[in-house]
């Protein structure tokens, strides 16, 4: 009888010690609402529940205080268990109870007088590391290279509880991230440019290469490429995008239609040109409709006129006499001046025709009637 009573006891206390191991992670419990995080220089405080919900990035350089509430979760705890304090922020200063503690790791909360206290406060002061840098960044086509890139670090704070040695659990750990002012404005001020940008119709072909360098740990290179696209702010893009519409719409109420150069003025504002598209629809309006210009064909009539002209002139010149000679150069003397007029009539055309095969006809014909104003002008000289 004797043996059962003590192998029964036996068995309780060996299961008495399992669930206190396998609760180990619930020994101490920490009040995330009651438990705050502060920021010294900019006074910004959060709870912790808060700190941890919004993932709240710290500033390098600067001084925190973390202020832990923890809360006992078990009657019993072994006089062998005790809180472990950890942490890879610079210069750690712990207070747990009125007491000071620098470095890292520190042991606290070991001895039967601490576990029977129903909460404990635990406070940490300390600075957020200068350094962003991180390693393992692989640079395209030096991918056997380990490189050094810039991006914001992972830090921790973290609250564990051992048996002699032994992991029981961990209380708490909080991860944060450390970043600079300069980064986060870098950082903002690209995505929110870009983000407008496409919101207002206009994706930029680099835009990928710019989040790629951003996240890969080179945000200097991507802001770099980021100016040199000199984005427009929304508003701006907004009427750029009303301009060049009306623009187009314009040019339609003059008669003209020209769907091949209207897809290319949207397609160089949608693929990150705006101004490019926006200046393309202003010379849109200049041009003259059809319609309203003078037809082709009569100049090139004049061309053969005149040509025929100069040939015949050219005839009476060597074979009538003096006095009827001098009365021909008088007038053939008017007919380059004419000639020139005619030559710049046609080169207006040409600049404000869109149409290439009328721009090809209008070349050739100024072409011939500034060959024929040289012809004529070396004629006169002989």
């Amino acid at each position: 009888m004797d043996k059962r009573i003590a192998i029964c006891l036996s068995l309780i206390i060996v299961l008495y010690i399992l669930v206190c191991v396998a609760a180990g992670a619930d020994v101490l419990r920490v009040d995330a609402k009651g438990s705050t995080v502060l920021d010294k220089n900019t006074m910004e405080k959060w709870t912790l529940e808060e700190f941890e919900r919004d993932k709240v990035k710290l500033l390098v350089g600067h001084e925190i205080e973390v202020n832990l509430v923890l809360h006992r979760e078990v009657s019993n705890i072994p006089d062998s268990y005790y809180l472990e304090l950890r942490t890879d922020v610079d210069n750690p200063d712990w207070n747990y109870e009125g007491s000071h503690y620098k470095g890292s790791p520190v042991t606290v909360w070991d001895s039967s007088f601490e576990h029977a206290k129903s909460a404990i406060m635990v406070s940490l002061t300390a600075k957020v590391p200068d350094t962003l840098t991180i390693s393992d960044i692989k640079e395209p086509y030096f991918q056997e290279c380990l490189l050094t890139g810039i991006d914001e670090k992972k830090h921790h704070f973290e609250l564990t509880v051992y048996n002699r040695g032994s992991f029981v659990g961990t209380a708490k750990r909080t991860e944060f991230f450390a970043t600079s002012s300069k980064l986060m404005d870098m950082t903002k001020e690209i995505k929110e440019g870009l983000e407008a940008a496409l919101n207002a119709g206009v994706d930029y072909p680099e835009s990928e290469l710019i989040y790629n360098l951003l996240e890969g740990g080179h945000p200097g290179w991507a802001y770099s490429l980021y100016e040199s696209l000199n984005v427009p702010s929304n508003q701006q893009l907004l009427e750029m995008k009303k301009t060049m519409e009306e623009n187009i719409e314009k040019a339609h109420k003059k008669g003209l239609n020209y769907p091949s150069l209207e897809m290319r003025i949207k397609n160089l504002f949608k693929n990150g040109n705006p101004k490019e598209a926006l200046d393309l629809s202003a010379e849109y309006t200049k041009v003259e409709s059809v319609s309203a210009s003078p037809p082709l064909g009569k100049y090139a009539i004049l061309f053969i006129v005149g040509l025929i002209g100069g040939i015949v002139s050219s005839f009476f010149i060597f074979k009538i006499g003096e006095k009827e000679r001098d009365k021909r150069l008088q007038k053939l003397e008017k007919l380059p001046e004419k000639v020139a007029q005619t030559t710049e009539k046609i080169r207006n055309m040409e600049t404000n025709v869109v149409d290439p095969s009328e721009k090809r006809e209008l070349q050739h014909i100024r072409e011939g009637l500034e060959e024929l104003e040289s012809k004529i002008k070396k004629a006169l000289k002989r």
